[in-house]
């Protein structure tokens, strides 16, 4: 594995390749077996994996005397104010919110030590998008569009922290989410 950058640091083989592992077992149900171990934070790793699960059979837990969109939309927000307390950045439905995608779940990992965020979208035919989030000190280095593995990915750093966003979507697709995540975290 060369010495490659992403997000400012090396080992950028094993993010990619841990990022689209992320995205395979989102999408055939099974993240348990594929995720990295978790760093304790507010969701935790099992319950990370169980809101995945929920998100993509559509069942939802909700408080007594609440609707299903007000407690999923309290629960996104509470997860993203989480992760973004962990990550140093300012996460809210508004702001990670990408056209034709719904929020399925934020929950924290770790990589090299680095804390690092994971908020995972969905498209209509249940297609995942990941944008991931490392606290890592890292340089300022603008938006870089490229492949791995087949995937598309567009990363850049900005304040300390890296981002990486990438799914299988059109290029064109994830540079346009990646555009509006750069402005708005």
């Amino acid at each position: 594995m060369g010495k490659q950058l992403w997000f400012r640091f090396a080992g950028a083989g094993v993010a990619v390749t841990a990022a689209a592992g992320l995205l395979g077992a989102l999408v055939s149900g099974n993240a348990d077996a594929r995720l990295p171990s978790a760093t304790a934070g507010a969701t935790g790793y099992r319950s990370a994996i169980a809101q995945i699960r929920y998100a993509r059979n559509g069942v939802l837990l909700a408080a007594p005397g609440s609707t299903a969109a007000v407690a999923r939309a309290a629960s996104e927000a509470l997860e993203l104010a989480a992760v973004g307390a962990r990550v140093g950045a300012k996460l809210t439905p508004e702001n990670v919110a990408l056209p034709g995608l719904r929020f399925t779940v934020a929950f924290m990992l770790a990589f090299d030590g680095w804390p690092l965020g994971a908020i995972a979208f969905v498209d209509p035919n249940g297609s995942p998008v990941l944008l991931c989030i490392i606290a890592n000190g890292g340089t300022d280095s603008s938006l870089r569009l490229e492949k791995r593995d087949g995937l598309p990915l567009a990363t850049w750093s900005r304040d300390g922290r890296g981002y990486l966003v990438i799914g299988r979507q059109p290029e064109q697709r994830i540079a346009e989410f990646a555009r509006l995540l750069e402005q708005r975290i």
